[in-house]
C-alpha cells in the first residue's frame, strides 16, 4: 500500500501523546520523488507522507541519542571545587573575588588564566564510549575525583562529583 506494508514496515518507533496515548508509527519507502517516507500509524488505515529529514535521525545508534557531557556546569558558574588524585591530600581551590586561591592543603594564590584553562578542559568532557564493566573501569578505586561547587566557603556542598577510573 503506498510503498508502505504494515506487516513489514522499513522501521517504526512509538511516540507518547499528552494524553498519554502510546502511537507506533510505522515507516515504509520513500516516495517516487525520493522527498518523502511513507508513514502511517499502527491500527489505522491512513498512509501519510512524512519529511524523509526524519530518516537520518531514526537510523543513529544509542550512543548517538545518549548524553555526552561529563559535567553539566559551565566552567564559569564554578567558584570553587576540588580534585583528589588517588591516595594523595585533596587539592580545594575557591575563587575569591576575582582571583582564584588555594585553600587546602595550604594557602597560596593561583594562576587564575591557568585555573580557568582546566576548568573550561574539565567542563568541556564529553564520552567517547560507555562501559559496562564497572569493575574493570576501575571506579572501585578511582584514580582522580573532581568535585565542584557553585559558591564558595565552609556552607558549599558538592554541586557535581566526576570520578576518573583507569586508563584503558
Amino acid at each position: 500500500i503506498f510503498g508502505l506494508d504494515p506487516k513489514k514496515p522499513e522501521g517504526q518507533f512509538i511516540v507518547k501523546s499528552r494524553s498519554g496515548a502510546m502511537h507506533t508509527v510505522l515507516l515504509g519507502k520513500s516516495t517516487p520523488d525520493d522527498k518523502y517516507l511513507y508513514a502511517g500509524i499502527l491500527g489505522n488505515p491512513a498512509v501519510y507522507a512524512i519529511n524523509k529529514k526524519l530518516q537520518p535521525a531514526l537510523s543513529k545508534d544509542l550512543f548517538a541519542w545518549r548524553e555526552k557531557r561529563v559535567v553539566f556546569q559551565a566552567a564559569t558558574d564554578i567558584r570553587e571545587f576540588s580534585y583528589k588524585n588517588g591516595t594523595q591530600s585533596e587539592v580545594r581551590a575557591a575563587l575569591l573575588g576575582k582571583e582564584w586561591n588555594l585553600i587546602a592543603p595550604f594557602a597560596a594564590k593561583l594562576n587564575k588564566s591557568a585555573v580557568d584553562t582546566f576548568l573550561q578542559d574539565v567542563t568541556g568532557l564529553r564520552v567517547s564510549r560507555f562501559v559496562d564493566d564497572v569493575a574493570a573501569s576501575g571506579f572501585t578505586s578511582p584514580t582522580y575525583t573532581f568535585n565542584s561547587y557553585e559558591r564558595e566557603g565552609e556552607g558549599s556542598t558538592v554541586n557535581e562529583t566526576m570520578t576518573i577510573g583507569k586508563e584503558d
